[in-house]
C-alpha cells in the first residue's frame, strides 16, 4: 500500500513537473509580438504570373515619354481589377522619374493598427523579390512621433500589399517606406506627415498615394462623383478635402497640403475609369480609379 502510495506521488509530481515546463516554455505573445514577423507579403507573393499577365500586355506598348520632372506625387488605384492599368502607370512613372526611394501611402481599410498613422519596418516579399524598407526614413518617421510602427496592421492591406509588386519590377534598386492611415485619422496628423514629406530630398524620394474613389455607386453617378472629387484635385483647393469622393482623407490632404507647401500645382491624369465601365457592368455598384501625377 505504501509502495503503491510512493508510486501516485511520484507521478503526480512528475505530471506537474511536466505542467510547469510547458507553461515556461508557452510564448510570451506580449514578448514576442513585434518579433516573429521577418516579412510582410504583397498580394499573391508567390505569383509572379499573376502580374506579369499585366506586365507582358503593355510592355510592347507604345508609351510617350514626358519630360515633366521632378515629379511630386504620384496617386494610383490598388484595385487589382484595373492591373494593366496600373502597370502601365508604374511602366509611364518609370519612364519620367528615377526615385531611390518610395514612399506608399494608403488608407487603413480595416482600421486593424491602433494607431492613427501606422508604419512598417518590414521587407516586403514579392513575386520578383525582396522589396527592402529605407529604415532611416521609417526610423526618423517613428522617433518623430509622425507615425507609430504595428506590423500586424499590414496583414491583407490591399492599399500596399496589391503595388508593392509593381514597384519591385519597375523600380527594382528603390527602398519603400510603407504607410497606412486610418479613418479617424486628423488634419493635424496629415499636415505633419506633409511636412515631413516635402523636407525628403526630392527626386530621389517619391511619395505616392495608393487611393481608390468612389464607392458603391452605379458607374453613371461614380462620374458625376468624380468630377466633383477631380475639380478638388485641380485647384488644390484644401478646404473641400472632405467634399472629394476618396477612400481615405487624409491621404489626399496630405498630398494636397504638400503640393500648396512646394507651389507644385500641375496634375496629369493617366487613366481615369471605373469597375463598372471595366467589367461592362454599368447599373452595379462600382469603384472609380484616377492614376495621376503631380509635378
Amino acid at each position: 500500500m505504501r509502495l503503491h502510495y510512493l508510486r501516485s506521488l511520484i507521478l503526480v509530481i512528475g505530471i506537474l513537473g511536466l505542467f510547469s515546463v510547458c507553461i515556461e516554455s508557452k510564448p510570451k505573445t506580449e514578448n514576442s509580438k513585434k518579433h516573429y514577423l521577418k516579412y510582410q507579403y504583397s498580394i499573391s507573393s508567390d505569383r509572379p504570373d499573376y502580374y506579369l499577365s499585366s506586365i507582358e500586355k503593355i510592355r510592347d506598348k507604345s508609351i510617350a515619354i514626358d519630360t515633366v520632372l521632378p515629379i511630386r506625387w504620384g496617386i494610383v488605384s490598388h484595385h487589382l481589377l484595373i492591373k494593366d492599368l496600373i502597370a502601365e502607370y508604374f511602366l509611364r512613372l518609370s519612364k519620367v522619374a528615377h526615385p531611390k526611394t518610395i514612399v506608399l501611402i494608403g488608407p487603413d481599410h480595416f482600421s486593424r493598427s491602433q494607431y492613427q498613422i501606422t508604419i512598417s519596418k518590414l521587407p516586403w516579399k514579392t513575386p520578383f523579390g525582396i522589396l527592402q524598407p529605407d529604415i532611416e526614413i521609417v526610423r526618423e518617421l517613428i522617433d518623430s512621433r509622425i507615425a507609430d510602427n504595428d506590423e500586424n496592421a499590414f496583414y491583407n492591406e490591399h492599399s500596399i500589399g496589391a503595388l508593392v509588386p509593381f514597384i519591385k519590377y519597375y523600380f527594382p534598386k528603390a527602398r519603400i517606406v510603407t504607410i497606412i492611415i486610418r479613418s479617424d485619422a486628423t488634419i493635424k496628423e496629415g499636415l505633419a506627415l506633409a511636412k515631413f514629406i516635402i523636407s525628403l530630398k526630392s527626386p530621389d524620394v517619391l511619395p505616392i498615394a495608393s487611393l481608390d474613389f468612389s464607392h458603391y455607386k452605379t458607374s453613371e453617378i461614380a462620374q458625376r462623383e468624380d468630377s466633383i472629387t477631380i475639380d478638388i484635385l485641380n485647384h488644390f483647393d484644401i478646404s473641400r478635402y472632405k467634399k472629394a469622393f476618396v477612400d481615405s482623407h487624409i491621404a489626399l490632404y496630405t498630398v494636397m497640403e504638400s503640393c500648396q507647401m512646394l507651389h507644385t500645382y500641375n496634375l496629369k491624369i493617366i487613366h481615369h475609369t471605373n469597375s463598372g465601365i471595366e467589367s461592362g457592368k454599368l447599373k452595379d455598384p462600382c469603384t472609380s480609379y484616377f492614376n495621376l501625377w503631380i509635378w
